[in-house]
């Protein structure tokens, strides 16, 4: 069995997932809508899901704000981003640093923003015997919008 889901927070994926924020009990949650599959390309699927679950929209996942801040804080509330072209010689990779930024400030709320903008996805990826976790993910060049101070860094 395999479960795997790229979700964004301004449209519904084909299967019927979203994820919605809920700032009153402070939690992210990945949803699913049987309403809103697309039943040309999912029939079978659908019907053995209302089959096991039922008809109308559930919370299947959750995340409360405070771990995911949390999180957050601990691993990139500052951080060094990198915009580089690359390039391969003989088998070996190189790199032209083209700009690197000095992220300073994390904000979380600006996370949450992001997610109703669509501009962070959600990825499932579990099979089982074999699961790969779930992850957050952002539009490629978004880093920047997620801190409150920026700093270029002119010299390497």
């Amino acid at each position: 069995m395999s479960f795997r889901s790229t979700t964004s927070g301004n449209q519904y994926t084909d299967r019927g997932f979203i994820i919605k924020i809920d700032s009153i009990n402070r939690t992210i949650n990945f949803i699913f809508n049987p309403e809103t599959v697309n039943l040309s390309k999912h029939k079978t699927w659908y019907d053995t899901v209302l089959k096991h679950n039922g008809e109308g929209e559930k919370i299947l996942a959750y995340w409360y704000f405070d771990s995911i801040h949390k999180k957050c804080v601990g691993k990139i509330r500052n951080t060094i981003y990198v915009i580089a072209d690359s390039r391969r010689i003989e088998g070996q990779e190189e790199f032209k640093y083209n700009t690197i930024l000095l992220l300073e400030d994390f904000s979380f709320n600006n996370l949450l923003r992001g997610i109703l903008e669509g501009i962070i996805f959600i990825d499932f990826y579990a099979r089982t015997g074999h699961n790969h976790g779930t992850k957050f993910r952002m539009k490629q060049n978004n880093w920047p919008s997620f801190y409150s101070r920026i700093t270029p860094i002119e010299e390497i």
